[in-house]
């Protein structure tokens, strides 16, 4: 019987063979990669999604204690609940940090002259209005930048007012109780003054070319209930009005 003869291979086989082991080991890399990959996401998945089968857990933040000019009227906080802020009788918006549990600054709402505030609620995300005890009333804005440096986020408040308006040209009686709404034709305010009359307020705002803004306030009457009134909600769209305890208009 005659051995066969040994194989020659030539440097073109040589080299085909060592791709055809390159390309075998980089598909199973490639398989053992997407496999590696399809297991992270769904350990991603199972450890944001665990927190959902845990009893709910609440836990007290330290206290700020904040040295006030008049009684607390509003309160409110940005979106990541580090900032606050309170809203005082004297016109004064009080910034704070929750998360340092220090006073930031304190800001007076402009144009008061001496004034003090009778009633402040909230209209929208960040926008509030406040009664004067001269018949005035206080739109104001607060605007909350958020910046990143480092991987930190930051939050800086920054206030936005302007002039108080006067609700009547002739008259300086103060609102008791007031509810606002920021609706999309322009701010609306419904003021209650005593048992005999309430208002509902429209203010359309105006900007000229050259960034001027200019008011103009239209007045409609609502019957107010015969009990006191204790609080007003308008709803967004500045249509209807509850008051508290009992009923509606």
């Amino acid at each position: 019987m005659i051995p066969a003869r040994p194989v020659s291979r030539t440097g073109r086989d040589r080299r085909r063979h060592l791709f055809d082991r390159m390309a075998r080991n980089l598909v199973s890399v490639g398989g053992f990669t997407i496999l590696a990959a399809i297991f992270a996401i769904l350990i991603v998945i199972l450890v944001e999604i665990l927190p959902l089968f845990r009893p709910a857990r609440a836990e007290a933040l330290p206290v700020q204690g904040l040295s006030l000019d008049g009684r607390p009227l509003l309160c409110g906080m940005d979106e990541y609940r580090e900032v606050g802020f309170v809203l005082d009788g004297s016109g004064s918006v009080h910034l704070f940090s929750l998360l340092e549990n220090r006073l930031l600054e304190v800001r007076p709402l402009p144009g008061l002259e001496g004034a003090t505030l009778t009633d402040a609620c909230s209209g929208g995300p960040d926008r509030y209005a406040a009664a004067t005890s001269d018949g005035r009333v206080c739109l104001f804005e607060l605007e909350y930048a958020v910046r990143y440096e480092d991987s930190l986020r930051t939050v800086k408040p920054t206030l936005h007012a302007g002039d108080p308006l006067p609700l009547y040209p002739d008259s300086k009686r103060a609102a008791h109780r007031i509810a606002y709404a920021v609706t999309q034709e322009g701010p609306v305010l419904a003021a209650y003054y005593d048992h005999e009359e309430a208002l509902l307020f429209r203010i359309r705002e105006e900007t000229s070319l050259f960034g001027d803004v200019r008011r103009e306030i239209d007045r409609a009457a609502f019957t107010p209930p015969g009990s006191t009134v204790t609080h007003l909600i308008l709803d967004g769209r500045g249509i209807e009005v509850d008051r508290h305890p009992k009923g509606f208009y």
